[in-house]
């Protein structure tokens, strides 16, 4: 059995016996060793370990090494003397990320992970788990895959510049940042030059002054996780003329130093931190710049992100030095026993121990589950992704890691790092498509955004408003719709469909949460990271409910008008009221008892309801209710399916001011009718005193 690719990689992990390599390796490569250089498939490498070690090739004298020496006596005591253990080499993973070779025509070794075999009858005697890059490969020419005794920051570094460099320049997609406004932060951290008698010192500056000396300026961006420590070095208004002079570069916490010197490093003098950029003790600075989160990091050259730091004292990693890979020159093919020339062209690199590239790290990393980063990475033409193993990037065309291993130019195929929706510039393409079936829609795009946003964590809760602005005014200024405090003007009888998901629970009511305002939105629930909003409408992409059927809306409630007061600066505060005014069908629902006998042409309909957290009161399933039909649907599916109906609605409790509601939860029937006209019929039969009317939600 085959081994999985992370259990060669912990594997690539232990130590070898068998000493170092010689400073100077062997001048001949063995014919089954070319074969990598002709990047063809391996098997069989050498019919025992005894002819591995007595090959003079390098890249066998490498494999030899790797083995300790009580692994070589154990392989040869446990075969017989005349084959010592059949020595085999397999690619196991691509840069793709796809077991072994995918086609027969196409046996391209580029990035791969050999998986080296002493076996014997027994079974695998020995293993080892080598990294190969062949010069097949994209990353081959990087300084992660050269021969250095050591490998550092300032020898890695030339690999982001290339990153920037080509995304800056080929990359459409990456260009543009789909800002019809444009705001700029009121400061900036200026790195270029050295301040107070110290060349490493930064200091604060005003963008007024930076435009007075250019028209236009390249900065980047930070996006980290305070981690619930207190930040020393942060402006607040006895700071502020003091850091306009100097930010000592020696009293800033390890993760801001690291990104300063990177900010250096790729040639770049301004660097936006929320921390130093915003007077953390002015509300009024806060609640004005925090509304301009949208174009502070849909501008930035590069957003870096500082991945694997817990909190601002963690660093971002880029002090970790690794020993460097052992490249080999190409061979001359078809050849049993090839010297290599003199300037030969490198060939391959192998790397053991291979520094981990774990996709695995951006699921579970601190920045993950922190609501403030969200729109960070969502709003962001580019990311730089720090981490103590590899750097990673990624833009609206590319991701790749370091080591080349990660690599896709479809970064809407989900690959799962940084993020699980798919990123904000295809908002654009999505919106002017009018081709597009309507549950794939912009649609069931922002409920991807709000599936992924309301499990995030806010430290401040009143946060929630402020972590999601930038990507409605991104939102809105694509769709040209209006924004109803997380829902849309357009479709709302859609979007008032939102439930929240309790999992296997069986309750249909929680009694802990105090009321909130406005209720019919989501957007005023406690977002603590255990949230699961849902929409009956536009469900997970992955569900299989309602998205690949085909269903035409028959009835849907209408808008006509919307009032939001806030505490203080919109979306920067919380609202202290909220009125959404609405026009539909409104009823009385006499229990959810089944009838004893269904109504005439249609099916006994089954339900389902959905209370909100927020219900104060406990909930009988026999009580009645007022409810609000919010719309109707039909299956135009094949003939099973076909005459099937769904109806939504708004479960209400009646509040202060004439024909106010606050509410409660979401019910949906469903029940297969011969017309339309009998729907409608069997609607009094479940509902009394239907009626349309006009009401405020609240």
């Amino acid at each position: 059995m085959i081994p999985s690719f992370k259990a060669l990689q912990r594997l690539s992990h232990s130590k070898s016996g068998a000493g170092p390599l010689p400073a100077a390796l062997p001048d001949v490569r063995c014919a089954e060793c070319i074969q990598l250089d002709a990047h063809d498939f391996l098997g069989v490498l050498h019919l025992s370990i005894t002819d591995l070690e007595e090959c003079p090739c390098a890249v066998c004298l490498y494999i030899f090494r790797l083995f300790t020496d009580d692994e070589i006596k154990r392989a040869k005591s446990e075969a017989l003397p005349s084959q010592y253990g059949r020595v085999s080499v397999f690619p196991l993973q691509d840069l793709s990320g796809k077991e072994k070779v995918r086609k027969a025509s196409d046996r391209t070794i580029r990035n791969a992970v050999l998986e080296v075999n002493v076996t014997w009858h027994t079974g695998i005697l020995v293993r080892r788990g080598v990294f190969l890059c062949t010069d097949s490969s994209h990353a081959f020419d990087r300084s992660f895959w050269q021969s250095a005794p050591q490998l550092g920051f300032d020898n890695r570094v030339s690999t982001i510049r290339s990153w920037i460099t080509e995304c800056t320049e080929s990359h459409p997609k990456c260009k543009g940042n789909n800002l019809s406004f444009r705001p700029l932060a009121a400061r900036y951290i200026d790195v270029g030059v050295g301040v107070g008698g110290q060349t490493n010192n930064i200091r604060l500056v005003s963008t007024r002054s930076i435009l007075e000396k250019c028209q236009g300026f390249g900065y980047l961006a930070l996006s980290y996780c305070w981690g619930g420590v207190d930040i020393p070095v942060k402006t607040t208004t006895k700071r502020y003329a003091k850091y306009h002079e100097c930010i000592l570069f020696d009293d800033l916490p390890k993760t801001f130093q690291d990104v300063v010197t990177v900010t250096r490093a790729v040639g770049v003098r301004y660097l936006w931190i929320d921390s130093l950029c915003i007077v953390q003790d002015d509300t009024r600075d806060w609640q004005r710049e925090a509304a301009k989160m949208a174009s502070i990091f849909g501008a930035a050259l590069l957003t870096i992100s500082a991945t694997a730091s817990q909190n601002c004292n963690s660093g971002c990693g880029i002090s970790t030095i690794f020993e460097g890979a052992s490249a080999f020159p190409r061979a001359p093919k078809k050849s049993t026993s090839a010297p290599i020339a003199p300037g030969s062209i490198r060939g391959l690199s192998l790397r053991y121990p291979h520094v981990e590239a774990d996709k695995k790290l951006f699921h579970f990393s601190p920045l993950h589950d922190r609501g403030w980063i969200f729109q960070e990475s969502l709003l962001s033409r580019r990311m730089l992704h720090l981490t103590p193993n590899q750097f990673w990037w990624q833009c609206r065309t590319l991701i790749d890691s370091e080591d080349g291993f990660v690599y896709s130019r479809e970064p809407q195929t989900r690959i799962g790092i940084a993020g699980s929706i798919l990123p904000l510039a295809d908002f654009s393409s999505v919106v002017k498509d009018k081709t597009n079936d309507p549950f794939r829609s912009a649609n069931g795009l922002w409920w991807d955004v709000v599936r992924d946003f309301t499990q995030r964590r806010f430290t401040q809760p009143s946060d929630n408003y402020a972590g999601l602005a930038g990507v409605m005014k991104m939102f809105q200024s694509l769709s040209g719709d209006r924004d109803f405090c997380g829902l849309w003007w357009k479709d709302i009888g859609l979007h008032l469909s939102w439930w929240i998901d309790t999992g296997r629970s069986t309750k249909p009511h929680i009694t802990t949460l105090p009321g909130r305002i406005p209720s019919w939105t989501w957007m005023s629930l406690p977002h603590d990271g255990s949230l699961r909003v849902r929409n009956w409408v536009y469900p997970h992409r992955m569900d299989d409910q309602i998205w690949n059927e085909k269903w035409s809306f028959k009835t849907q409630v209408k808008s006509e008008d919307m009032m939001i007061r806030w505490t203080g600066a919109a979306w920067t505060s919380i609202p202290s009221s909220g009125a959404l005014t609405v026009r539909g069908l409104l009823g009385r629902m006499q229990g959810f008892k089944r009838e004893a006998e269904p109504p005439p042409n249609c099916s006994t309909p089954r339900w389902a309801i959905k209370f909100d957290p927020d219900v104060r009161n406990e909930i009988r399933l026999w009580d009645s209710f007022d409810v609000l039909n919010i719309w109707t649907a039909e299956n135009n599916g094949d003939w099973v399916d076909r005459g099937k109906y769904r109806s939504a609605f708004l479960i209400l409790l009646p509040a202060e001011g004439a024909k106010a509601y606050r509410r409660l939860g979401l019910l949906v029937i469903e029940m297969k009718s011969k017309s339309w006209m009998d729907v409608k019929i069997a609607g009094g039969k479940f509902l009394s005193d239907v009626r349309e009317d006009t009401i405020v939600l609240v």
